[in-house]
């Protein structure tokens, strides 16, 4: 299976900014960690399928067939139509909003916080946007609303102290085990 040529999943990521409130360099980690990139790409025992793993029920929900989620276009679409939908679930917090688009938004209410089983997951990806939002997306320092109509910069949703706060929660989720 061959990953979209960078140019070309750029412009992907560019025009799906344009329909959604998040930022380019936080689809763009998301794809990245979910799909390397490959359209073709399938996980979960054949659940999740396309660049952003999109799962049957999130892609019915975006108004496509699950089995569109291999069209780059669609599959980005629906993914990004499912994070903004935990993005306002989750009152703009994208460390939840990401930790539901990974375990469940039931996970992430159970446990109050960053769901144990996708620290790492919204780690990886908060810390991957922000460097994509210093090299490929600079203009992601625009502001991202939040359901209660304030706005939070991308410096503030990658803020350094809140992912060394998850990384704790996450040690401290591992040493219940």
């Amino acid at each position: 299976m061959t990953p979209l040529a960078d140019a070309l999943l750029e412009n992907l990521v560019r025009r799906q900014r344009s329909k959604s409130a998040l930022p380019a360099s936080l689809l763009h980690a998301v794809i990245e960690r979910e799909s390397r990139g490959i359209p073709a790409a399938v996980g979960d025992a054949g659940r999740a399928r396309g660049l952003m793993q999109v799962h049957p029920a999130a892609a019915a929900e975006a108004g496509y067939q699950h089995g569109e989620m291999h069209d780059p276009a669609k599959g980005v679409d629906a993914g990004a139509s499912y994070l903004d939908d935990q993005m306002v679930r989750f009152k703009g917090d994208p460390a939840l909003a990401l930790s539901a688009y990974n375990a469940g938004p039931g996970r992430t209410r159970r446990a109050g916080g960053v769901a144990p089983s996708a620290a790492e997951y919204v780690q990886s990806i908060l810390t991957r946007a922000a460097e994509l939002a210093n090299t490929k997306f600079p203009s992601d320092a625009e502001v991202l609303p939040d359901s209660a109509s304030e706005t939070m910069t991308l410096d503030q949703i990658l803020d350094q102290d809140r992912i060394a706060r998850i990384t704790k929660q996450i040690s401290a989720a591992v040493g219940r085990k």
